[in-house]
């Protein structure tokens, strides 16, 4: 209920930006006197058709992350679920199959992970979006190095205990909550404590 809750919201939150974007927004220049009474205009263009890989480890949320934003900014997007939790990916492919959509503005493609260099190196596919580890994002990018890639790399969150606690109650809580959130989903999660 809380990764479909999240979806839902993800959904929002893109919509909510598509409904700002007005086609161009304008900055002022006069930081410095050569921009004095200028102004910029600054305008956003598609590159192309993205293809977004999702992991398995939040398999609804993470394939939201992927679909809302590039339908709220008007591009293609093919959407790779992770081979082990291709249905979440699946079932958001019927949700958008009711909407009114254009044709080809989406799709799901569930694809074994071996199969994905032919698919990455597609030079159809301008854009790749990916989540997961370092190895396999870093190995992406440098496999396609003329393409645009957003990669959401796994995590290195530390744990920090501030100079002030209080009591030995204070560092138990602490030590508590630090063993429960580097356990949380069992290490699966970008922002498990991780040191």
């Amino acid at each position: 209920r809380g990764e479909v809750g999240r979806a839902v919201s993800v959904f929002r939150f893109a919509a909510e930006e598509a409904r700002r974007f007005n086609g161009g927004e304008a900055q002022r220049l006069d930081t410095d006197l050569g921009g004095q009474g200028r102004l910029a205009l600054t305008r956003r263009f598609p590159k192309g058709v993205v293809l977004g890989i999702a992991p398995f480890n939040f398999p609804l949320n993470l394939c939201a992350h992927k679909i809302a934003p590039a339908i709220a900014a008007g591009v293609p997007i093919i959407l790779k679920p992770a081979p082990a939790t291709p249905l979440s990916g699946l079932i958001i492919g019927d949700l958008l199959a009711e909407t009114e959509l254009p044709a080809g503005s989406w799709s799901i493609l569930p694809v074994a992970n071996d199969r994905m260099p032919a698919l990455v190196q597609d030079e159809r596919l301008p854009v790749i979006s990916f989540t997961g580890s370092e190895k396999v994002g870093y190995a992406i990018m440098d496999s396609v190095p003329r393409k645009h890639c957003t990669l959401e790399l796994g995590g290195n969150g530390a744990a920090v205990v501030l100079a002030d606690w209080a009591s030995d109650e204070d560092l138990d809580w602490a030590a508590t909550r630090i063993a429960t959130f580097s356990n949380y989903q069992g290490g699966q999660s970008c922002i498990s404590v991780q040191r």
